[in-house]
C-alpha cells in the first residue's frame, strides 16, 4: 500500500474514532435515560473536562498547523541546511535558542516540529526546539513573571532551568541517536 494512502487511511480512521468517542460521551445522558442505565456523575464530569480541554487546545493546534503550512511553502531544505550547524551539539544549542524565541504552546509546536523534521532538521535539533518553544518563550516568561507577583527571580529561574533541561535532553538525544 502506498505510504500516502496508508497515512491518509490512518488519519481518517483516527478522526472517525475520536468523533465516535465524543458523540458517545456527549449523548451519554440521553442514551442513559432511554435505556434506563445509571450513569454516574463522575462520568459527566469527565465528559465536561474532556470537551473543555479539547475546545481550549483546538485553536492552538490549528495555529500550529497554519505555521507548519507556511514552513512547507516558504522554507526550503536549503534554507534549513544553512541555518542548522553541522556539529550536533552546536545544532542543539542553536535550536534551543530559536525555540526559546518562538511563541508556541505545547499543542501547536508538534505540527511545526514535524514539518521542520520533514524539511531536514535533525531529530536532536528538533527536540531542542520542541522543548524550549513552549517552555521558555517570551509570552510564558512574562506570564510567569506576572503570576508570581512580578518576581523576576522566578521568571529567570524558569528560563534558566528550562533552557538547561532542554539542552541536556537534546544533547542526550544527539549522543544516542545517529542521523
Amino acid at each position: 500500500m502506498n505510504h500516502r494512502l496508508h497515512a491518509l487511511l490512518f488519519d481518517v480512521t483516527g478522526m472517525f474514532s475520536i468523533a465516535i468517542v465524543v458523540f458517545i460521551i456527549s449523548t451519554s445522558q440521553t442514551v442513559g435515560q432511554a435505556l434506563s442505565v445509571y450513569i454516574p456523575n463522575t462520568f459527566h464530569q469527565l465528559n465536561t473536562i474532556f470537551l473543555s480541554i479539547l475546545i481550549e487546545a483546538l485553536p492552538f493546534v490549528l495555529i500550529g498547523v497554519l505555521i507548519a503550512g507556511f514552513i512547507q511553502i516558504f522554507v526550503t531544505e536549503e534554507m534549513v541546511r544553512r541555518c542548522i550547524p553541522q556539529n550536533k551539539y552546536l545544532a542543539v544549542l542553536v535550536s534551543c535558542v530559536i525555540g526559546g524565541l518562538f511563541p508556541a504552546c505545547e499543542c501547536g509546536i508538534v505540527p511545526i516540529v514535524r514539518r521542520l523534521v520533514s524539511k531536514g532538521v535533525p531529530i536532536h535539533a528538533a527536540v531542542g526546539f520542541m522543548l524550549t518553544g513552549p517552555l521558555i518563550n517570551p509570552i510564558v516568561i512574562l506570564s510567569t513573571y506576572m503570576a508570581f507577583g512580578n518576581d523576576m527571580k522566578m521568571a529567570a529561574q524558569r528560563m534558566g532551568f528550562g533552557f538547561l533541561a532542554a539542552l541536556i535532553i537534546s544533547a542526550i538525544v544527539a549522543f544516542f541517536v545517529s542521523v
